[in-house]
């Protein structure tokens, strides 16, 4: 990574307000300080899975939208009733 990317997440770090946006900008971050997925992981209090799926995520997509997640496409669950529901 180039120290111009760098600078530039910085500046999007700075700039976010999602703060689920800016801790996945802190891991990348955090890679380019030479750390381990562990090591950013222990540092952030998160599993190094979590670090890995972001920083390849930011490796491979291109946009301000590679840190965000795509909105869940479940539908919200019908209620029944059923045993005990007053409602039946």
């Amino acid at each position: 990574m180039t120290h111009l990317e760098v600078v530039e997440l910085e500046r999007l770090f700075k700039k976010e307000k999602d703060l689920k946006v800016r801790e996945r900008l802190l891991m990348v971050l955090k890679f380019t300080e030479g750390l381990s997925s562990y090591e950013v992981g222990r540092q952030l209090h998160c599993p190094h899975s979590k670090v890995l799926y972001w920083k390849y995520r930011f490796e491979e997509e291109e946009g301000a939208q590679r840190f965000e997640r795509p909105p869940a496409l479940r539908k919200a669950k019908e209620h029944h009733g059923g045993p005990g529901d007053k409602n039946t």
